[in-house]
């Protein structure tokens, strides 16, 4: 079989002769795949209300994920929500923390004001297994 794709090598190697463990990149490195992909908009009860996004992943162990939600209602600015802590909000913005189990990815949003918002989301379910 031929040797094709893409190589970079640590600087002081030649990118034709170095080992893996000489190459900054490669087209052959397993990567994340990419398991599923949702966006939207959930609206968060006002008077400091609290509201949850459930997806089924039934992945059978706990995926890495990437996930992303607008504080501000209608900002177009969107903040990662990748880690399982609440973001703090103020000045009327909604929080998020996420979460992940074996089957399902959540994002569990709080609003701190007494009226209702709207939050648009976009997260990323990743196959860990490197084939």
């Amino acid at each position: 079989m031929a040797d094709y794709g893409i190589k970079v090598s640590k600087a002081g190697y030649d990118v034709k002769t170095a080992t893996n463990q000489q190459l900054i990149a490669s087209s052959s490195f397993p990567v994340w795949k990419q398991y599923m992909v949702g966006n939207g908009t959930i609206t968060v009860p006002g008077n400091y209300g609290n509201t949850s996004l459930t997806v089924d992943h039934n992945l059978n162990y706990i995926p890495s994920f990437f996930a992303y939600y607008e504080p501000v209602e209608n900002s177009g600015k969107f903040i990662d929500a990748s880690a399982v802590t609440i973001y703090p909000y103020q000045n009327g913005e909604v929080s998020v923390s996420t979460s992940t189990t074996n089957t399902q990815f959540i994002m569990s949003f709080h609003n701190s004001t007494l009226t209702a918002k709207d939050s648009r989301y976009k997260y990323f379910i990743i196959i860990e297994t490197l084939e």
